[in-house]
């Protein structure tokens, strides 16, 4: 088994240029002075910014390769593929880039990705009906003014988390076992489930109450021990976070990669600190502790995660006395890894971003994974 955590910053990691700045700014919770604004309360996630981010001590590393986020012996390769991940990768790259642009859903009926490939038409669409309608008009004569088009990518951020959970939805329910805690026949009642279910985190920090809210997520399905019925969860072991092509109010044209944007950097920061605290309140604990988010904007998909050693969880946890300075924290960050990005309307980045998907859920399935509530699902007494 290879020492994959805890993690450690390379030396490159050290001098890039982005996370050298965030380290160079990096503060101090005692000294953060969260209530400037007259409330009682920390930001909300969505509005947290380089202050919180600095004193969480928070230090991106963007870009980075999928084998840093999950140990690469999780991803498929060409010769230990399973045959319901051939399955599941035959079914995704049948819509070609021009599929979904011009999506026909007669064409995709029998295909288990339908949903998705129609989700992902949605947003791929650059210009209204009404364009095409009054330049037809035109052609014979007909004045009229011209309406203005954006594309459906811009649109709300229900498009993007709509194509998302039908993205982890189909997969997850065609992985067999391989969702299951374990990944064992036996716990057939313990397994990995997708929900479009917005969970709202609450926690403090330095003595100030702060809140994050994802978009849904994954979750532990814990089946009841005499109804043998499905449970709901309010402890993600992922969770999502959706936005618009335009995340963050920054201009990106259709098919271009997105610049690092602090503003979202932040949002993702706030959401793996309250997925760890709220990992934290269950019976049993690693000392340690991972958190993910999954990322989707527009049809760009990517994945973040976050490492938390017992010194860093000490950090967030502790009531830090006003007069504290830097020194006692001078070596102690919060290493964000943020995967490279996946358009999905292109079917080779597609794949890879499936192949991403099943080593994140079989590392976490496997308990593996410093994830609190696997631990303790593994490890609740049977009747």
């Amino acid at each position: 088994m290879d020492a994959f955590l805890p993690f450690m910053p390379t030396d490159t990691d050290l001098q890039d240029p982005l996370a050298s700045e965030y380290m160079r700014n990096a503060g101090h919770l005692a000294t953060a002075d969260f209530q400037a604004n007259g409330t009682s309360r920390g930001a909300s996630g969505s509005h947290w910014t380089d202050k919180e981010v600095n004193a969480v001590r928070a230090i991106p590393l963007i870009n980075i390769d999928p084998k840093r986020i999950v140990p690469e012996r999780f991803f498929p390769g060409d010769n230990n593929e399973v045959p319901v991940f051939i399955f599941l990768r035959n079914a995704l790259r049948a819509a070609s880039y021009d599929d979904i642009r011009q999506y026909n859903s007669g064409k995709f009926a029998q295909n288990r990705y339908q949903q998705l490939f129609d989700s992902l038409s949605n947003l791929s669409t650059t210009k209204g009906s009404e364009d095409a309608i009054i330049k037809q008009h035109r052609r014979c004569g007909s004045s009229s003014s011209e309406l203005s088009s954006s594309s459906y990518e811009e649109s709300p951020e229900p498009a993007s988390t709509l194509a998302l959970i039908e993205f982890l939805k189909t997969t997850m329910l065609n992985m067999g076992d391989y969702k299951l805690l374990g990944m064992v026949p036996q716990n057939s009642d313990m397994f990995l489930k997708s929900a479009l279910n917005p969970i709202r985190f609450v926690w403090r920090m330095a003595g100030v109450p702060f809140e994050a809210t994802n978009d849904g997520g994954i979750f532990v399905n814990f089946r009841g021990p005499y109804s043998h019925s499905d449970r709901y969860s309010k402890v993600p072991v992922v969770s999502m976070e959706c936005k618009p092509r335009h995340a963050g109010g920054i201009k990106r044209g259709s098919g271009e990669a997105e610049a690092f944007i602090p503003s979202i950097f932040a949002q993702e920061v706030a959401e793996l600190i309250g997925g760890m605290v709220a990992q934290r309140r269950m019976p049993m604990k690693h000392p340690d502790q991972e958190t993910f988010v999954l990322s989707m904007h527009g049809t760009l998909f990517y994945i973040s995660t976050a490492y938390f050693s017992p010194d860093y969880i000490h950090y967030i946890e502790a009531n830090h006395p006003a007069n504290t300075d830097n020194a006692d924290v001078a070596n102690l960050f919060l290493w964000v890894r943020r995967s490279v990005q996946f358009d999905l309307k292109i079917v080779t980045q597609r794949i890879e971003a499936l192949k991403f998907v099943w080593a994140l859920i079989t590392y976490i399935a496997s308990g593996e994974a410093k994830v609190n509530i696997v631990l303790s699902a593994l490890n609740a007494p049977r009747d």
